[in-house]
């Protein structure tokens, strides 16, 4: 299946010196602006959304959280107003990250880091490293 999202910046942390590391994603849903025709769509419509992306992505399944960064920015962040389901992202936000754990992003830098992990989504390429 291809991916509906795009890859726009992949950064590893760690929360200090024992704490549970992370990924952040940073990426686009084209899906978020699209006229809805569904019932149930409408009714999940974020006013103001604009489909920039950031996600958290911690190594347990199913700790995703995501939220659109154009409300971030107008400092939204209460549920129902910038919720997104980290389900729906999960799985291509993990290939992502494991596709860019795989990259020597170090020798090879961020943006083909990015362009790896793009390919692995949209089956241009495979999880395996460069």
């Amino acid at each position: 299946m291809v991916a509906k999202i795009k890859i726009e910046e992949i950064a590893y942390h760690r929360n200090g010196v024992s704490g549970e590391g992370f990924y952040a994603v940073r990426f686009i849903d084209p899906d978020v602006t699209k006229p809805k025709t569904r019932l149930i769509d409408k009714m999940n419509e974020i006013e103001g959304a604009r489909g920039r992306m950031v996600a958290v992505v911690f190594e347990a399944r199913g700790h995703v959280a995501v939220f659109d960064r154009t409300l971030l920015a107008q400092d939204l962040i209460a549920f129902g107003k910038n919720s997104w389901r980290g389900d729906y992202y999960e799985a291509d936000l993990r290939k992502a990250c494991e596709g860019y754990s795989k990259f020597d992003w170090v020798t090879h830098g961020q943006e083909r880091a990015v362009k790896f992990v793009n390919d692995i989504l949209t089956g241009k390429a495979a999880a395996t490293g460069n």
